[in-house]
């Protein structure tokens, strides 16, 4: 028997995976079907979640595990691995407002280092600076020695099926996680199939996220080959920087402050090396810091608002660092979702009252914080294991 604070709890996870779905995808929604079909998105992915949690679940649970994983698990790589290769050459125009042109940049920059250039002076076929920092470039490089960094999205979809394995403790379990995923956020398809690096970016965070914090302290070495991992993971984007208070406070529970400020410290010390030579040799045409343009567009409505922004994100940041609870990873993960969600709430916000109507566009960057969001609630939201989720108790996640 289900109590009444259990059930509250299921449904508030529900809703919560549920609005992460909807705002990430609110902006591919609005650009092709409209303003009225980002309202009407949002209970149509509730119907979706809760038929997963009513039919989904006994299905797979029912299913035998061998044949699941023989079949369901050969045919959801093939379905991934067919549709990337025979959609991403049409989806990946040069058409402005149909294709990306991440991926151009992160090609560019990457073929630009790799022949000793500076990275950052080239813009692409739309006209834009190259944005992700150099750790970005050096995680892209095998996969632009290949052919392209597009297939790195390919890879690190790959990659978060098996972390959905490990989040939701069986096969079973992650496809169906993994799939109602794909299937409920257009942002995830649309990144996936043109190529767009921050898809690939938001799950190397937070797989490297959770190499770090899941470390135990007898596994010596590992920990700073993590903490190395995550540094080398926050010098691709500046917002992920914003992670850090929450990460210290987990392994400050964990570990002891002591041992938590080293690895930060180390963290913060890889990202700068990786990062402090490029901007250095050219300050001024360092392009990833014409990220706070995007921003500055609305000092006429909120002034000097990349400032205040900023502000306010490592306030939140650092609030949320004070809570005791953040050593149990399903809090680890919300409050991490928070943290990358508010700019981008804060940015459409700004935008409707500019534009005297809702508007989503910033939306698009939602995959920041979508992954984090999902599998914080996720076991919760489907009733598989319980309400709390486990503490950081092991030596990896």
């Amino acid at each position: 028997m289900i109590s009444e604070r259990a059930r509250l709890a299921h449904v508030t996870s529900l809703l919560a995976v549920a609005g992460a779905l909807w705002l990430a995808g609110a902006g591919q929604v609005q650009k092709w079907l409209g303003t009225a079909a980002v309202w009407a998105a949002l209970p149509a992915i509730i119907v979706i979640l809760a038929g997963v949690r009513t039919i989904g679940v006994r299905l797979v649970e029912s299913a035998p595990v061998r044949r699941l994983q023989r079949v369901l698990v050969v045919a959801s790589f093939t379905i991934v691995i067919a549709v990337f290769f025979l959609v991403h050459p049409l989806a990946d125009t040069n058409d402005p407002g149909r294709g990306d042109d991440r991926d151009e940049a992160l090609d560019m920059a990457v073929e630009d280092m790799l022949a000793g250039r500076f990275p950052y002076y080239r813009t692409t076929y739309l006209g834009g600076p190259i944005t992700p920092l150099p750790g970005a470039l050096l995680l892209a490089t095998p996969f632009v020695l290949l052919g392209a960094s597009a297939y790195q999205n390919l890879f690190w979809i790959c990659v978060l099926l098996l972390i959905a394995q490990k989040w939701a403790g069986s096969v079973r379990q992650a496809l169906l996680l993994f799939w109602t995923v794909l299937m409920s956020s257009p942002i995830v398809i649309r990144d996936f199939v043109v190529g767009s690096d921050l898809l690939a970016n938001s799950i190397y965070v937070l797989m490297f996220m959770l190499l770090l914090v899941g470390q135990s302290p007898a596994t010596g070495r590992r920990k700073w080959v993590a903490a190395a991992a995550f540094g080398l993971a926050l010098s691709s984007r500046p917002n992920w920087l914003f992670l850090l208070p929450i990460v210290f406070s987990c392994l400050a529970q964990r570990l002891g402050w002591r041992m938590a400020a080293a690895l930060c410290l180390g963290c913060v010390a890889v990202a700068g090396a990786i990062t402090l030579p490029f901007y250095f040799a050219d300050p001024d045409h360092f392009s990833p810091l014409h990220v706070t343009a995007k921003i500055s567009q609305f000092d006429p409505i909120l002034p000097h608002a990349a400032v205040w922004l900023t502000v306010a994100t490592a306030a939140i940041a650092i609030g949320l660092a004070a809570m005791r609870s953040n050593e149990r990873l399903p809090v680890l993960l919300r409050n991490a979702a928070i943290i990358q969600a508010v700019p981008i709430i804060v940015l459409i916000a700004l935008d409707s009252v500019r534009a005297g109507r809702p508007g989503f566009q910033f939306a698009d960057f939602g995959l920041v914080f979508l992954f984090f969001a999902v599998l914080a609630d996720w076991r919760d939201a489907i009733d598989l294991k319980g309400p709390d989720g486990p503490r950081l108790d092991r030596q990896s996640i």
